[in-house]
């Protein structure tokens, strides 16, 4: 049985009887356990964990407060031949003696700190109401090898730990909770410490006593020096955690930050480097401790441990960590000091971030920072961390502090630089990631979720920047550019927000995420001029394949995709990336003034801009064209303008520049904006200026359309536009001036062919069209129409535009404010001879350009409806007028009327009169537009038809002057067909008119009926369906059995 009340011979226990310096054996005899440790051979097996102490000694000091408990394996007591000793029960095995302590550290409840000023909250717990709770006790455990044949068992010999050697855990052990036979000390929450094992501890062992005042006992930990003796002069001793409790109170589970951090301490301490231990000291009233832990990898960067007497005075964590999205280094620190506050001196916590690396510098074509800087280096106290928001499940969080009642991401201002050098002023906020979480999957694909990279539709403060308008280059600017903002060779516009986005990656030492730019949305001045003066919001997203490699993947030097919004910006470079289809997306449209007026209707070339080339600046035209620039370099201009590009009003500019190969993209329009620094270049700009320049090479041969760029007698045609928009930034005010100039010269407008030479009716053959506008004032507009020539059935005029120049009358030309109006009439001489005689003659011809961007028209008409021509033989006659519209969008309009009959009169002196019969034709042809018809319905455009025939028969007699009687019958049947919809029509009407002296009298009789043709109503078409082929309606074909007992009802009694 094991030993565990020992007594020596007079049967007095020994822990209970006095040890003195009688009982101490020499130096000699006490035989130093250092000399006898076993060398390289291997130790005996030690006892088990969990063997149970054979001797057991209580020692306890008044004087000076001492009070150890000494656990003796593999040990006893022996008196026999001298003093009391201690010797091996077993010779051929190790012994231990493990020396306890009551419980050296009180862990006590902390109060969070979250006021930015410091100011601990207004509802501490009361003094008595802190909880606090005792540490498990600690012990210190001594090896006694084989070797050692005897311990002398007295006060100065039990305190003799100098010359023992203490057992630890080795640091190769994984971590665990140690067992009973090493040393285990318990001062800090929830952590296992242990020394190093050549380390010792210095102690008196006597009481100490000076003027009637008797020290605390206790004992230090200290290295040893040459000769194995503790000198804590020497330097601080090291100390490691070998194992962390669980903690499973939540009042004390937050002095080192986190429960994580107990694990990291752990780690950090046996893997890269113990802590050092300025102060360990042990004593019956608790321990003392100055522990200094720093490394230089992993999350735990350091720790600091000072407390008194088992109370924590100071405690400070600090954990690596990077800030989202950005990627710099960081340092959380949890701080816990012990603060008179409230009465009482407790533990305050708090926590707040420290920027490590303030200026974060970046190589990636997916952000136009070159480098970030973070103005505030060190936060104010963060909120609670049980109100700060999470970043899904992991430990990352926001960075937030407690304003009021409200907790709010902490605004930190950055100083980004572009790449051309520009300082960029915004506020940005981040989330702190734990550097062990910066690269593990779960929490980067939380960090992914927040950045949202899908949706395009919300705007996250947390991700996007407010510029205001600052200058960002979004590309790499030539050095020999040296061309201001908005410029062909540049890439930087006035940015009004960023929106970020987060890519994920794999490089050491950073984070594994890194911030892209998901979409910008900016200004661009040099549209802006073209949409007079507007200002015009544009999102703009990086084309992929310039993220993949620069300018060095893309021939055109495309950077960036265009859309009027992020969401559809987002969505375009998506799809590009996943080489998916294009969406349909919208474009940024860019008209000369908005207003095609102030380019005089002559030309409005709108672009629909979709992408932005370093080279050409905002480019136009499809997105997939704008894949194709970036990738062949070629520069498509019927694709670069949209279907809504106007010349000459209704001219589509893709009809007009017909099959133009594929040009460099050097020969795309230019627009640019150039400021001018009238008071020198460190100073803000005076006056800016935006030019747009374009001289396309036209086709020589158009194979459809009406344009004819070349003609057999004429230079080949030229087109020339340029556009001017001068703002003047002065003193007092802002001051915009424009003008706009287009040339287009030697071509000619055939209307209508099409692809059809039968269709050919009329040529215009203009030597110069151009337009000049100044400052929103009235165009000048230059016309030289060379000549009109008639074609195809119209031909036979060319031969009477003779008289026009044989009697020297040229074009007339009016400009008006709805356009302008070029043309001439052809009148021709009356001509009779004997009872022939032919009258009012004329041709004309007009070309109309209106100024609202409507179709240019061209007229030609042989005498008109007002006006027609008359032709009489004897006593018949008739006359007619033909009139045909064109358009450069089609054909418009054709009529034709013609009427002949014949009339007589007679005279019998007391009476005379008058007969006469006239019959006629009238055709109209019409193309009628698309139209939103009653109700909201839409109408397509479709062609008219309206043929009519008409008699009309007229009579009077007069007699004596006194009465006249005069008679007129009308009848006439028209048809109409109008979309598809037939309808004919009948109408006849008699006026009898009796003149009496001063009464008169006029009665008319008028009937109309319409009959509707098939797919014009629902009843005429089942009235049809009724009727039996070739057979007559019947009453009952006609009226419905409702209708009938209707009609019966109203007549009943």
């Amino acid at each position: 049985m094991p030993e565990t009340t020992p007594h020596d011979t007079d049967g007095v226990p020994v822990w209970r009887r006095d040890v003195g310096r009688r009982t101490i054996l020499a130096a000699g005899g006490a035989a130093l356990l250092l000399a006898n440790l076993p060398g390289d051979t291997p130790l005996p097996a030690l006892l088990a964990a969990d063997a149970t102490p054979d001797l057991t000694l209580d020692l306890l000091r008044r004087e000076d407060m001492l009070k150890l408990r000494f656990e003796f394996f593999n040990l006893r007591r022996s008196t026999a031949a001298g003093p009391p000793k201690l010797v091996p029960i077993d010779a051929s095995a190790q012994s231990v003696v493990v020396v306890g302590f009551d419980s050296q550290h009180l862990m006590e409840e902390t109060t969070y700190v979250s006021d930015p000023g410091g100011a601990p909250p207004a509802n501490l717990p009361a003094p008595g109401d802190i909880a606090t709770r005792a540490a498990g006790p600690s012990r210190i455990a001594f090896l006694v090898p084989a070797t050692v044949k005897e311990l002398p068992f007295t006060e100065d010999g039990l305190l003799a730990w100098s010359s023992w050697v203490m057992r630890v855990v080795p640091k190769t052990a994984a971590p665990a909770v140690p067992g009973q036979l090493v040393t285990d000390l318990r001062l800090v929450d929830w952590l296992h410490l242990t020394p190093e094992q050549y380390a010792s501890w210095a102690h008196v062992t006597h009481p100490v006593t000076s003027a009637g005042r008797t020290e605390l006992w206790h004992t230090r930990l200290a290295p040893r020096d040459d000769f194995g003796r503790p000198d804590p002069l020497l330097g601080p001793a090291e100390i490691r955690a070998t194992a962390a409790d669980t903690p499973d109170d939540p009042r004390f589970d937050d002095l080192l930050s986190r429960p994580q951090t107990l694990t990291d301490i752990v780690t950090q301490s046996n893997t890269r480097g113990a802590v050092r231990g300025d102060l360990v000291l042990l004593s019956a009233l608790g321990s003392s401790l100055e522990l200094d832990g720093k490394w230089a990898e992993g999350t735990l960067t350091a720790w600091r441990h000072r407390s008194v007497l088992g109370r924590d005075n100071y405690v400070r964590i600090e954990e690596r960590g990077f800030l989202f999205p950005y990627g710099h280094k960081a340092t959380l620190i949890t701080e816990t000091e012990r603060t008179i506050a409230g009465g009482a001196a407790r533990l305050l916590r708090r926590q707040f971030v420290r920027v490590r690396e303030p200026v974060k510098l970046f190589q990636d074509n997916g952000l136009p920072f070159r480098s970030v800087e973070i103005g505030m280096t060190t936060t104010p106290n963060l909120a609670a961390p049980g109100k700060r928001e999470m970043i899904g499940t992991t430990s990352a969080f926001w960075v937030q502090y407690t304003l009021g009642d409200e907790t709010t991401d902490i605004p930190f201002p950055i100083i980004a630089t572009d790449w051309a050098g520009n300082r960029i002023d915004s506020v940005a906020h981040f989330a702190f990631v734990y550097e062990g979480d910066a690269t593990d999957q779960t929490v980067l694909a939380a960090l992914q979720a927040k950045a949202d990279p899908n949706d395009f539709e919300t705007v996250h403060p947390r991700r996007t920047h407010e510029l205001g308008g600052q200058k960002v280059a979004f590309g790499p600017v030539p050095a020999s550019a040296g061309l201001a903002a908005d410029t062909p060779r540049n890439t930087t516009f006035p940015a009004l927000r960023v929106h970020l986005n987060v890519k994920l990656r794999v490089q050491d030492g950073e984070a594994g995420f890194a911030p892209q730019m998901l979409a910008a949305e900016i200004r661009m001045p040099a549209v802006e001029a073209l949409a007079g003066g507007r200002q015009l919001t544009t999102a703009i997203g990086y084309d992929p394949g310039y993220v993949a490699g620069s300018f060095e993947n893309t021939k055109g030097e495309l950077f960036a995709r265009v859309s009027p919004t992020v969401a559809d910006v987002g969505r375009l470079v998506q799809a590009i990336t996943a080489q998916n289809p294009l969406p349909d997306v919208g474009a940024v449209t860019a008209r000369f003034g908005n207003q095609v007026a102030q380019l005089g209707g002559i030309a409005a070339p709108d672009l629909d801009i979709r992408g932005l080339s370093r080279s050409l600046g905002p480019l136009s035209g499809p997105a997939g064209t704008i894949s194709q620039i970036a990738k062949d370099g070629d520069f498509d201009p019927r694709k670069f303008f949209p279907g809504t590009a106007k010349l000459l009003g209704g001219l589509s500019l893709a009809d007009l520049l017909g099959g133009t190969p594929k040009l460099p993209v050097a020969n795309a329009p230019k627009i640019v904006t150039t400021p001018e620094y009238g008071n020198g270049p460190d100073r803000p700009p005076t006056a800016v200026t935006t030019i747009l320049d374009w001289q396309p090479a036209l086709p020589d041969d158009l194979t459809a359309g009406v344009f004819l760029p070349k003609l057999p007698d004429r230079p080949h045609a030229t087109l020339s536009l340029h556009g001017e928009n001068r703002t003047v930034l002065g003193a007092n005010g802002v001051t915009t001036t424009s003008a706009i100039k287009g040339d287009l010269r030697d071509f000619a407008i055939e209307l209508v062919k099409g692809n059809d030479d039968q269709l050919s009716f009329i040529r215009l053959t203009f030597r110069r069209f151009a337009f000049e506008q100044h400052d929103g004032a009235k165009p000048v507009i230059h016309v030289e129409l060379d000549r009109i020539d008639f074609e195809g059935p119209l031909k036979f005029v060319n031969t009477l535009q003779q008289f026009l120049v044989s009697t020297g009358k040229g074009l007339g030309i009016d400009v008006q404010p709805a356009g302008i109006t070029a043309g001439y009439t052809l009148a021709i001489p009356d001509v009779g001879i004997g009872v022939f005689a032919l009258q009012h003659l004329a041709f004309s011809a007009a070309l109309s350009i209106p100024f609202d961007g409507s179709p240019a028209r061209a007229r030609f008409a042989f005498c008109s409806r007002e006006h027609p021509f008359t032709l009489t033989v004897s006593l018949f006659g008739g006359g007619g007028f033909f009139a045909l519209a064109l358009g450069t969008d089609g054909f418009e309009l054709m009529e034709a009327s013609i009427e002949f009959g014949g009339a007589v009169a007679f005279n019998l002196g007391v009476a005379s009169g008058s007969v006469s019969v006239m019959a006629g034709i009238y055709f109209k042809l019409e193309h009628k537009p698309k139209q939103i018809g009653d109700g909201g319905t839409e109408i397509p455009e479709h062609d008219a038809i309206t043929l009519t025939g008409y008699v009309r028969a007229n009579g009077s007699l007069n007699v004596l002057g006194l009465i006249t009687i005069s008679a007129e019958f009308y009848l006439a049947l028209s048809y109409t067909n109008d979309g598809g919809k037939n309808l004919v029509e009948g109408e006849a009407s008699l006026t009898v008119e009796i003149d009496i002296l001063f009464f008169s009298k006029s009665v008319t009789l008028t009937v109309h009926k319409s009959f509707a043709g098939p797919g014009s109503s629902a009843l005429a078409a089942r009235t049809a369906a009724a009727l039996p082929s070739g057979g007559s309606p019947s009453f009952g074909d006609q009226m419905s059995q409702d209708d009938w007992n209707t009609y019966c009802d109203a007549f009943a009694a």
